[in-house]
């Protein structure tokens, strides 16, 4: 029985093999790398090495498109509207997850609309503040805050929400 088992999968390699020989070769056109950051943003510089790796490895142009503004909306949307050969892909950060929690329309459904490829990179983030706030903790800046409502400034690359 093992045999004839170790026959069916062959077969079937073998079949795969043929239907995999008449496909046409990928990629066949430029490919698209959007990204919803301006130039030189972390993302920007990701996708740009991402980029001469896959060109290198295939042989075809791969251009890094950059579309930022909008929480990276604008990016995400125009890989929604390309068609879905694979020769667009977007790069999208952590924000990409939770945007739907504040932005009400968004173009696109989140959990529908993407597969993702892969993990290009952990970056960690850190908090920090002035020196001069003398804030030990999270549950410190916490209070801080909350005691001055308005009146504290604060740093993002993300939403300002």
């Amino acid at each position: 029985m093992r045999k004839f088992g170790n026959l069916i999968v062959m077969g079937c390699a073998l079949l795969a093999a043929g239907a995999a020989h008449a496909q046409e070769k990928f990629p066949t056109k430029p490919i698209r790398i959007l990204v919803g950051f301006g130039p030189g943003s972390g993302t920007d510089v990701l996708a740009r090495e991402i980029a001469q790796k896959m060109a290198d490895n295939w042989g075809q142009g791969v251009v890094v498109d950059n579309r930022p503004g909008a929480a990276a909306v604008l990016a995400s949307e125009m890989l929604v509207r390309s068609s879905p050969d694979g020769h667009t892909l977007v790069m999208v950060s952590i924000g990409h997850t939770f945007t739907a929690s504040y932005i009400r329309k968004l173009p696109y459904d989140t959990l529908k609309d993407f597969a993702g490829v892969t993990l290009v990179a952990d970056v960690p983030n850190v908090l920090v503040v002035a020196p001069a706030l003398r804030i030990k903790s999270m549950r410190e800046l916490i209070e801080l805050v909350k005691a001055k409502p308005g009146q504290m400034n604060y740093s993002s690359a993300g939403s300002s929400r």
